[in-house]
């Protein structure tokens, strides 16, 4: 509800935030151990029944901060540890030691809804994730999708680290033809190639990926080896270019909180139950930037380890 806005933008009901733990130490992590807001409890709360309640919480500090001290954590469900993306989200901006030789392009487009068409590239180095650039928008037409698609290119050339690195191109092709019409769009681009899977534009995500996906980019995180880059990209026209890029990781985080493993039980006793992970958990919540995130490191990896068909010699130069 904290999260709603209406269709100006703006949040969808007027609030006023008030908890037991300080900003100071939310952004410290140390939220369970804050001791600075003891004056705002209310008269039937004593202190003592409190150091009861931590105590009976034990070592569930995120239950005990979420439920008895006001603060919006993550799901403890979600896949991605709080804690790893804070960490992620605070780390300064990584510089490159050398220009970057490929840069992966990553696309979700959106099958319209709530969705958003998810933009993501990086390239990578000494086994580290570095995030270059993203893009999250609700593109409604043909139009409105070159333009971001397009634009976002050629905002990468303007990286002095980028200007001459190939671009991987892996559009995601689970909707028709989408995946073809961006190979179109970015065909007379300088230095791109699109990864064509079994005679197809792009990539397909399965459930079976999905999983692969998640687990390989959740090593790096709890390796602290997912950065951005200086001077990260964003370089959507429809957005204001003075926040654009702070909106966007805000989203970036909330979507990585809210990613969840989640496993439906089947109708009959004698089916597999099916295990999702998405972070659509509820309506109206979305996940196309962190899904953009998985698929893309999994393939910038498999490229990487010439485990998939590319013409590599034609990389050379």
């Amino acid at each position: 509800m904290f999260e709603l806005k209406g269709g100006d933008g703006k949040p969808l009901f007027n609030q006023l935030r008030i908890g037991l733990s300080c900003a100071k130490c939310q952004a410290a992590g140390k939220a369970a151990d804050c001791t600075h807001m003891k004056d705002i409890i209310p008269p039937w709360k004593s202190a003592a029944k409190f150091d009861m309640v931590k105590a009976i919480y034990g070592d569930r500090k995120d239950l005990l901060a979420k439920e008895s001290m006001g603060q919006i954590t993550s799901d403890q469900c979600s896949i991605f540890p709080e804690k790893l993306i804070n960490r992620f989200m605070e780390r300064p901006e990584y510089r490159l030691k050398n220009p970057a030789r490929y840069v992966f392009l990553g696309v979700d487009p959106n099958g319209g809804g709530a969705s958003e068409m998810a933009i993501i590239t990086m390239t990578m180095e000494s086994n580290n994730i570095i995030i270059t650039g993203m893009e999250s928008h609700p593109a409604k037409s043909h139009d409105m999708i070159e333009m971001l698609l397009v634009q976002h290119v050629r905002a990468l050339r303007g990286h002095p680290d980028l200007r001459d690195a190939w671009i991987i191109f892996f559009p995601e092709n689970n909707l028709g033809q989408e995946a073809s019409h961006m190979a179109h769009m970015v065909k007379d681009e300088r230095r791109l190639y699109t990864y064509y899977e079994k005679g197809k534009a792009g990539v397909c995500t399965t459930h079976e990926r999905k999983e692969k996906y998640t687990h390989n980019v959740l090593q790096y995180f709890h390796q602290e080896a997912v950065h951005f880059i200086n001077d990260t990209v964003c370089a959507n026209p429809y957005k204001d270019a003075n926040e654009r890029l702070q909106k966007v990781k805000k989203e970036f985080r909330k979507q990585l909180l809210q990613f969840q493993k989640m496993v439906l039980q089947p109708a009959q006793a004698y089916q597999m139950a099916k295990i999702i992970y998405t972070g659509k958990v509820k309506e109206g919540m979305n996940d196309d930037i962190a899904m953009t995130l998985l698929f893309t490191t999994y393939w910038a990896q498999q490229f990487l380890n010439k485990k998939i068909q590319c013409p590599f010699e034609s990389f050379v130069s």
